[in-house]
């Protein structure tokens, strides 16, 4: 961080002086510059400060040890409050009227009006927070390893507080207790895969072929629910979420008149690519997305909108920090994850360690959840969510679990993991070749290892089978008219197909050669009411009969006709007033 002297050259003639007579150092100037280098040098020699060292108590001792272990013998001052009180921050002339050096609130006042630690600010990932520190020429001098204290020389002017300190001793050795991150493999797993390529493709034929309309910038509900039916992999909203923000963050997708449309030469080269490809592409958008937010996904927490934001990529660069120190196979218990992340950085997405800004209920009960005491809820929530959800559907990590349909304890990186937290090269495997087979009929199998571009263009002129491996799709007449509405003739499918399957069955180059004759025409069957007379006199008389005409359709003949749709009742009802009999068989 910085010396000592620069440390001691922002300080105040008052707070000079306690530390001083801390260290019986006489200034004997009211220069604070004069001051505060008479005072570096005593503390900088080796001598004085193993005295020093000397008559600290073992809880104040392991207080500053932490801290000298730390990066840079700094920590969050947050951090290191909770584990050993605030430093009340007032000024000279608060401090001198209330001297808070004689009444500390804990081992970090104590530590800070003997000199031992100080405090500054400092850029964090959270952005500028308040530190403490131990100045690096202090740090260097330090007998941390010496041991045999004697602690009988306590000044006057800092009340004995042992028993006190060695309470919050323990509890600090409590919450510093080392977390085993190491487990047994689970007796069951579930592998990651990399259905979200195969997700992805679906999503983008989805919104090619259909008008993908937004609602307050979003798709409705109907529209999700019925692409979800679609997918392969997990059929969770928050999955879905997760492929709609990153296709719309690496521009494979846009808004284009209030509807989701794929950016075609975007889409195109992304399809194009192989699959390991993809899958990085992915997670590297994933990586850096801002419009994906876990926080608001956590299935146990309802954040309310209320000005506050935080910044969903800290807890994913954190969670990689600490995947970078797995090695080899490790399996990687969850909550041991959680504890290690609590105990090391536990404000890895808090501005300054603030936890009462935030609005976030908890959805079982309603109850703000606020303070350090619900670090576990949110943030241990969060972060298991996010190795359960998007990094198992990324295809990073494997998941185990305890009993078949239990909840996710502990989680293994794969190839593909371990390539994102740096220990290793980023797989590259060309797709292997999957021709796709066409059936008489006209069903095509598509396995999911098949060409993800083919499988797009072929979604574009056919009927959607269920989702499974291999898809299914049908040639037919929905599918021709769908090809019709997005300009695609014959003769491109029967290039496509030739290319494809090689072999165009009779039946379904019959299916084209129809679909060729016939563009533009339709047939429908539908459901019609039919009025039938005996006579082709009595048709007459109806048909020449205002009252009962406005009742009647199109003629199906001398002696039948259509009556309007839900209009029967109300043609009996004109023909018994002009006394034709009528019976109704509906």
């Amino acid at each position: 961080m910085t010396d000592l002297r620069s440390t001691l050259f922002e300080y105040d003639l008052h707070l000079l002086q306690i530390i001083a007579n801390r260290w019986d150092v006489d200034l004997d100037t009211r220069d604070e510059k004069v001051a505060a280098e008479r005072l570096a040098e005593t503390m900088l020699i080796p001598e004085q400060a193993a005295h020093e060292w000397s008559r600290l108590s073992d809880a104040e001792r392991g207080a500053l040890q932490m801290l000298l272990a730390s990066r840079e013998h700094k920590m969050p001052a947050v951090q290191f409050g909770r584990l050993y009180g605030e430093i009340r921050q007032i000024g000279a002339g608060a401090r001198e009227r209330e001297k808070p050096h004689l009444a500390p609130k804990g081992i970090a006042e104590i530590l800070f009006y003997r000199g031992l630690l100080a405090m500054g600010f400092d850029e964090s990932k959270t952005g500028l927070q308040p530190y403490v520190f131990v100045p690096d020429d202090l740090a260097a001098i330090l007998p941390i390893h010496q041991t045999g204290y004697d602690l009988s020389a306590e000044p006057d002017d800092f009340p004995d507080e042992e028993e006190e300190q060695e309470a919050l001793a323990k509890e600090n050795d409590e919450e510093m207790e080392e977390v085993e991150l190491e487990m047994e493999a689970p007796p069951h797993q579930h592998k990651a895969d990399t259905t979200l390529v195969d997700d992805m493709t679906t999503l983008l034929a989805y919104l090619q072929v259909h008008e993908a309309k937004l609602e307050s910038g979003y798709l409705a509900n109907e529209l999700q629910d019925d692409l979800l039916a679609q997918f392969v992999g997990a059929k969770e909203y928050a999955r879905l979420d997760l492929l709609i923000q990153l296709a719309g963050q690496m521009g494979l997708i846009a808004v284009v008149n209030n509807a989701f449309q794929p950016v075609r030469q975007n889409a195109r080269t992304w399809l194009e690519s192989i699959r390991t490809a993809q899958v990085k592409s992915l997670v590297e958008a994933w990586r850096t997305s801002e419009g994906y937010n876990e926080l608001w996904l956590v299935p146990t927490l309802e954040p309310e909108a209320t000005g506050w934001q935080n910044d969903p990529t800290l807890p994913r660069e954190t969670l990689r920090s600490v995947f970078e120190a797995v090695t080899g196979e490790a399996w990687v218990s969850l909550d041991g994850l959680v504890a290690e992340i609590k105990a090391v950085e536990p404000d890895f997405q808090r501005p300054g360690g603030d936890y009462s800004s935030w609005y976030i209920r908890e959805r079982h009960t309603g109850e703000y959840l606020r303070g350090f005491e619900s670090w576990n809820a949110v943030e241990g929530a969060l972060l298991k969510f996010i190795v359960a959800g998007p990094l198992h559907w990324l295809g990073l990590v494997d998941l185990g679990i305890d009993t078949p349909d239990g909840t996710p304890t502990a989680c293994h990186l794969n190839v593909f993991g371990k390539a994102w937290t740096g220990q290793g090269d980023w797989p590259s495997r060309k797709d292997p070749e999957t021709p796709l087979t066409l059936e008489a009929s006209g069903k095509l199998l598509v396995p999911r290892a098949a060409s993800r571009i083919d499988r797009f263009q072929l979604a574009r002129f056919t009927e959607w089978g269920d989702p499974a491996d291999p898809y299914v799709y049908l040639l037919n007449s929905k599918g021709f008219k769908r090809a019709e509405q997005q300009g695609i003739k014959p003769e491109n499918v029967e290039t496509f197909l030739q290319r494809t399957v090689h072999t165009i069955p009779p039946h379904v180059h019959a299916l084209i050669e129809n679909w060729r004759k016939a563009q533009g025409a339709s047939a429908v069957i539908q459901k019609m009411v039919v009025l039938r007379v005996d006579t082709e006199a009595l048709m007459e008389v109806i048909w020449e009969t205002p009252e009962i005409r406005r009742f009647l359709g199109v003629k199906l003949g001398p002696m039948a006709v259509a009556v309007r749709e839900d209009q029967w009742q109300g043609l009996m009802g004109a023909m018994q007033d002009k006394g034709i009999p009528v019976e109704s068989e509906l």
